[in-house]
């Protein structure tokens, strides 16, 4: 079940994607969907990154972290070019 949802939501991304005019949409074994707009600049690029699957929560005060809660963390890994931040 759970991949048949993660299909859904992959043609769903497809679909959305392919209305944004995008110069090319990807999608990788698992399920993932890259859409990609080429610039004509050298400048960093933004990429926002998330997941299409979910994990149920059962009890909350087993969890370390609000599971439904996000806090920026320092950047994991900088360069002149890139900056990958993450949310937990």
């Amino acid at each position: 079940m759970e991949k048949e949802i993660i299909s859904d939501v992959t043609e769903v991304l497809k679909d959305f994607f392919d209305k944004q005019d995008l110069d090319e949409i990807k999608t990788d074994s698992y399920g993932n969907v890259l859409g990609i707009m080429n610039g004509n600049r050298p400048d960093p690029c933004l990429v926002f990154d998330g997941p299409i699957d979910t994990v149920p929560v059962s009890d909350v005060n087993e969890w370390s972290k609000k599971p439904f809660g996000a806090e920026m963390k320092e950047p994991v890994f900088t360069t002149k070019k890139h900056q990958i931040l993450r949310a937990v």
